[in-house]
């Protein structure tokens, strides 16, 4: 019964949301493809029962995705919801969430169907029977932001040195394993890292915070600051890269939807102008990626599970 109330909850926030991005969109005299998008999504409503609905943890990617708020990151995925409704025949209803140890929390607490973030989180799902089933073309690069003022020609030269962080983020789990392998430590005399306990987006917007001197950072969001400022930011540090962000199914779904969705997935290609719009809606995707999701397998996820492991993190909640 709680189940069902939060979904209706979120179905109702997202057909509020696209009403009024309709709206705004409309009074600029632009063609409307969200409006259309949420035109689609009243009458699938009516088609297909909420009772019946997929749950699917989305985690919206820390390249451009978050920077307006889940308002406006429930827009541009509502296309790709509505896709995913039509292609299983059920009504799909994506739980967005701005980080990826909170949506794949929700997938090991049973309140998702599907999940959709990093690799690394996603592997502690393995124990619990989820499959993998297409992850991104685009790797998950984390570096560490360094300030031009503080000189680092090695890792080394890192210690001591104050980053700021997500600490339950991907790219900053990625970059401790990376500089634990050339013998630089987040203990004491090591690197000291400051928990920024927000977004890759928040952490981006701190990076000129006197009481730090870099950050650690995903490579793209890294670029897209030295490009502003390509006098004040350099990148210091290059971690170990990750598979890009991945799907897991519950084992719960059926395997004739299991198929169907990964079919879906890896049938999209930019090539085709509907698709265009769906894709559109991905964190960090450019149309030089024609078809971003490949299919992966379960041991590309067993070797992230093997160094969440290593690395002796916080297992996900249980039921």
């Amino acid at each position: 019964m709680n189940r069902t109330i939060k979904m209706l909850s979120k179905t109702m926030i997202a057909l509020s949301v696209s009403s009024l991005a309709m709206v705004a969109t409309a009074q600029q005299n632009a063609v409307s493809v969200k409006g259309n998008a949420f035109t689609e999504r009243v009458n699938l409503t009516k088609e297909y029962p909420l009772s019946n609905a997929i749950t699917i943890g989305w985690y919206t990617g820390a390249i451009d995705s978050n920077k307006d708020g889940l308002s406006s990151a429930s827009l541009k995925l509502l296309p790709l919801s509505n896709f995913i409704t039509t292609q299983l025949g059920r009504l799909s209803v994506l739980d967005i969430d701005f980080t990826d140890a909170s949506v794949a929390n929700q997938a090991s607490l049973g309140n998702v169907d599907v999940v959709y973030t990093s690799a690394l989180i996603s592997s502690q799902l393995l124990d619990l029977g989820w499959k993998p089933l297409v992850n991104r073309n685009l790797n998950l690069s984390g570096v560490i932001l360094m300030k031009k003022s503080i000189k680092v020609e090695k890792p080394e030269d890192l210690k001591g040195k104050k980053l700021t962080a997500n600490l339950t983020s991907t790219v900053n789990y990625m970059t401790t394993y990376g500089l634990s392998k050339v013998g630089v430590s987040t203990e004491v005399g090591g690197v000291k890292i400051v928990d920024n306990a927000g977004s890759q987006y928040d952490v981006s917007k701190i990076v000129n915070d006197p009481n730090v001197d870099g950050a650690i950072i995903r490579k793209e969001v890294a670029n897209a600051i030295i490009k502003k400022n390509p006098e004040n930011f350099y990148i210091a540090y290059e971690a170990p890269v990750a598979p890009g962000h991945t799907v897991m199914v519950s084992p719960n779904l059926k395997p004739e939807e299991v198929n169907k969705l990964k079919d879906a997935l890896l049938g999209l290609n930019a090539d085709n102008p509907t698709d265009r719009v769906i894709l559109e809606g991905l964190d960090g995707y450019t149309v030089e990626d024609k078809k971003p999701f490949k299919e992966i397998k379960e041991e590309d996820i067993s070797a992230m599970k093997d160094i969440y492991s290593l690395l002796k993190l916080k297992p996900l909640q249980k039921k």
